[in-house]
């Protein structure tokens, strides 16, 4: 996917360095930190990025397959977990969650317009 258009551009092979970065970038994603973050992260790893980069990895075609194979994952180990009905409803509902789309409105303040995320806070996550 490209930042402007949103859309997957076609993906070639990629190399050896692109997946150990690629792999690298969905590590550190997976710790919580932010484009800019990821990126500065890399830099200081010798990676040569640009946000651009981070973003078109975590977009990737790897990192789909990864998202992937931890969901299929994560769904046999709510199956196994038969007798406890809790953790079943627990994880429909954060899925209901991540599949619902989110409204977005665009905001003009100051002459400037930008865009915000209407995010429903009402369901605390469990502890």
């Amino acid at each position: 996917m490209t930042i402007q258009d949103k859309v997957k551009e076609t993906e070639r092979t990629p190399t050896v360095k692109q997946l150990q970065r690629r792999k690298r970038t969905i590590e550190l994603s997976c710790k919580g930190l932010t484009i800019p973050q990821i990126n500065n992260a890399l830099h200081q790893e010798h990676f040569e990025t640009s946000e651009h980069t981070v973003f078109d990895d975590l977009h990737s075609q790897t990192a789909d397959e990864y998202r992937e194979e931890l969901e299929r994952q994560q769904r046999a180990d709510i199956t196994m977990a038969k007798e406890d009905l809790k953790i079943r409803l627990e994880y429909r509902d954060r899925m209901i969650d991540r599949l619902t789309p989110k409204r977005i409105e665009q905001k003009i303040e100051g002459g400037e317009t930008f865009r915000v995320e209407i995010v429903d806070n009402s369901k605390q996550p469990a502890h």
